[in-house]
């Protein structure tokens, strides 16, 4: 009857086991595999919970440095009689999926207070990971989001709000290359230069290279001139213009996204994303957040070029004020002249009327003193 009972009791213990949502295991001191429930079992590709018994971690589909990470964290916890819980670590399942985890680890004992093993229960906390890595890089974007927008505010230095932005941005989406190209309008959209760039050392450098592309003025500006943004996954995959292909494969472009740079309604540039190692399939995130950058980058360039135009002008009129200030100096030298010139004549005028005077004097009368008189 006892025996019935107990046997009742391991079936119900292995059936409450086998139905708790975490996975559950338990080792001797030396990390060996002494049982498990069935969703550690099914994690670890077996058929069931009694395949666990002897195995160690290195038997287990799981990689070398998570089993040496287990058996280290393990090691911890038996000789300081000590658990530890909220072991964030990873796990790569049977069936090859990596997957996150939630960890504890308790010490077990004797009677005798002994520790003999470990009792280790874990959840599978994959989806979590995914949100908060998901929120940090949106933290990330909206941060340097931020950074882009003080940065306008307090500095028209377009070219180090460039390279700031292509360094930060490049780093943020982990791209191999993110540059700036900035059109010749003079040469009708078909050629341009990479004023700034921020790219992998194992990748070539755009930075100052002329671009040249003929085709590129009568296939993309108007499209540009609207705001459109080009994706490429895999530019092998796509029906490109010979000469637009070729520029992409001087650079080892495998993937590209391309964004416009407006200069108000007046295109001035493009913002491109370059992937070089390999394919990539842009995420709509992704390129959401890079229009809202190149807005921005829109708005420091219109700022840049309306207080270039205004240095302009105000050299212009300091020129002209140079000059009005330099012709108002002769005018005034030659209105000087001149009446100096007028005062000189006054002078001799009325030395000439003095003279004939004394001359009339002389010939109408033979009186010497009336004559010294006119004369003084």
């Amino acid at each position: 009857m006892e025996t019935q009972k107990l046997s009742e009791t391991q079936i119900f213990f292995r059936l409450v086991m086998d139905n708790i949502p975490q996975s559950i295991f338990w080792k001797d001191r030396n990390s060996n595999y002494l049982g498990c429930n069935r969703n550690f079992a099914r994690n670890a590709g077996l058929e069931t919970p009694e395949a666990i018994v002897g195995k160690n971690d290195y038997d287990l589909p799981w990689t070398k440095e998570e089993s040496d990470w287990y058996r280290e964290c393990d090691r911890r916890v038996i000789d300081s009689d000590t658990p530890e819980y909220h072991i964030v670590e990873t796990q790569l399942r049977a069936d090859g999926k990596l997957t996150w985890l939630d960890t504890n680890k308790i010490p077990l004992h004797d009677d005798e207070g002994n520790v003999i093993g470990i009792l280790g229960t874990y959840e599978d906390i994959s989806d979590r990971q995914e949100i908060e890595a998901s929120l940090e890089i949106q933290l990330q974007k909206a941060k340097l989001f931020n950074q882009i927008t003080q940065a306008i505010r307090k500095s028209l230095d377009t070219q180090k709000i460039f390279q700031t932005t292509v360094t930060k941005v490049r780093r943020l989406l982990q791209a191999d290359r993110v540059a700036i190209l900035r059109f010749d309008l003079d040469a009708d959209y078909s050629e341009g230069e990479f004023v700034a760039e921020s790219v992998l050392p194992e990748f070539k450098s755009a930075l100052k290279e002329k671009i040249r592309d003929r085709c590129f003025g009568e296939r993309c500006v108007i499209n540009y001139h609207k705001g459109k943004v080009y994706t490429f996954a895999d530019v092998k995959a796509e029906n490109l213009t010979d000469c637009y292909y070729e520029i992409l494969s001087h650079f080892q472009i495998k993937a590209n996204l391309v964004i416009p740079l407006l200069e108000g309604n007046k295109l001035w540039g493009l913002l491109c994303i370059h992937q070089c190692s390999c394919p990539r399939q842009w995420q709509a995130e992704e390129i959401q957040f890079v229009q809202k950058i190149a807005t921005q980058l829109g708005i420091a360039i219109y700022q840049a070029q309306l207080l270039e135009r205004e240095r302009l002008q105000r050299s212009l009129l300091t020129k002209q004020n140079k000059l009005l200030a330099k012709q108002n100096q002769q005018l005034q030298a030659e209105i000087k002249v001149r009446q100096q010139a007028k005062n000189s004549l006054a002078i001799k005028l009325k030395e000439a009327k003095l003279l004939n005077e004394i001359t009339l004097a002389i010939r109408n009368s033979l009186n010497t003193q009336k004559v010294f008189q006119t004369a003084v």
